[in-house]
């Protein structure tokens, strides 16, 4: 931080951000902080956002004046945001998570922040930097969502998240680099781990939640699938940059800390819990059907115990099997009493062909 004298009553003093390497200048008289990088821009007054909710490890900056807001220059503000870990806690005391970015001074991209603008006209962030500024932004939305949708974007930041992932910015026909695997790797840890118990057998099934303060809602089963999907199509084509560095997988996709194949039927299970929003692709959740469809079900015969040899039965041909059948004219005997057609006199058999021959000939007349 350093002093320059303007005039006597003007005193400018040098913010530096070594870290970054951003710079900003206070002037003491009109108290604003203006933007070295932007010169028109300066620190707002107001940090409040309306999304992003609970993330404080950010810087808003906005515009030195609102005039000339033509369709040509239309002042948006700008959202500074450093590279980091992304961690979430929560107090039982408030409602919502606590969002910070753990930067150990051995980091790795120490360095490195990303800019968002704030489209006021759509309501939506959006990143100038394609594809890691949009994977930052989505692993950002998804830590600070809630339930309730911010009212900013006017959806959950689970919502918004998994439309950033399905939009064009953050697919890539190269593999992905260093920075752009760990945003991945973050976004993947965000759904929970899960397994069966005991492993070796698929009777039960074991989450574990992660308990770094996002509602278990939304600790959405996609997150791995739709990281993992990314990665994949990213390293489809390999053979066309073979000047790039092969960057190492996240440690994620590496472990046996989720069961893949669990969290496609997890996802499934729950997904009608999902606003359509927030859930994954056709084709993907085809593939998901495919993989995690049971077998038909197809009876054994010879293993059933209720097959036997018995033919078919056929009433008139069994009557007559045992030889002559003396008929009863039915049509001349009274029906009552019940007791006569059980005399000794009588045979059933007899008596069952009578009868259908009786019906057989009021069906012919009518």
């Amino acid at each position: 931080m350093m002093g320059e004298h303007i005039s006597q009553s003007d005193i400018i003093i040098h913010i530096h951000l070594s870290r970054l390497g951003i710079a900003f200048k206070y002037n003491t008289t009109t108290n604003i902080i203006t933007s070295r990088e932007y010169s028109d821009m300066c620190i707002g007054q107001d940090q409040w956002l309306g999304t992003l909710t609970g993330l404080t490890s950010s810087l808003l900056l906005s515009p030195l004046t609102a005039k000339d807001c033509t369709s040509e220059h239309y002042p948006y503000r700008k959202l500074i945001v450093p590279f980091g870990k992304i961690l979430s806690t929560r107090d039982q005391h408030k409602i919502h998570q606590t969002v910070t970015i753990d930067r150990p001074s051995s980091m790795s991209f120490s360095h490195q922040y990303f800019v968002f603008i704030l489209n006021d006209r759509l309501k939506i962030l959006q990143s100038t930097d394609s594809p890691t500024g949009w994977l930052y932004l989505a692993l950002l939305h998804a830590m600070t969502s809630h339930p309730l949708p911010d009212n900013y974007t006017g959806m959950t930041g689970m919502e918004r998240a998994f439309q950033l992932l399905y939009s064009a910015g953050c697919w890539s026909d190269q593999p992905f680099d260093e920075l752009s695997l760990n945003i991945l790797g973050q976004i993947a840890s965000i759904s929970p781990k899960v397994n069966y118990y005991p492993e070796h057998l698929t009777c039960m099934e074991k989450i574990d939640w992660n308990s770094n303060g996002i509602p278990y809602s939304m600790q959405h089963f996609g997150y791995y699938l739709i990281a993992k999907k990314l990665i994949d199509s990213s390293q489809l084509f390999n053979f066309m940059y073979p000047s790039l560095k092969t960057n190492k997988m996240p440690e994620i996709f590496q472990g046996k800390m989720h069961n893949e194949m669990l969290l496609k039927k997890l996802y499934w299970d729950y997904r009608d819990s999902y606003n359509p929003t927030a859930r994954l692709s056709g084709e993907m959740e085809t593939d998901i059907l495919r993989a995690t469809s049971p077998t038909p079900y197809h009876q054994i015969l010879e293993n059933c115990s209720n097959i036997t040899n018995y033919s078919a039965v056929r009433l008139v041909d069994d009557l007559y099997s045992d030889g002559d059948v003396n008929l009863t004219d039915c049509s001349t005997q009274n029906w009552l009493p019940l007791s006569q057609w059980l005399t000794k006199g009588s045979q059933l058999k007899t008596l069952w062909v009578g009868l259908l021959q009786w019906a057989d000939r009021i069906k012919r007349e009518a």
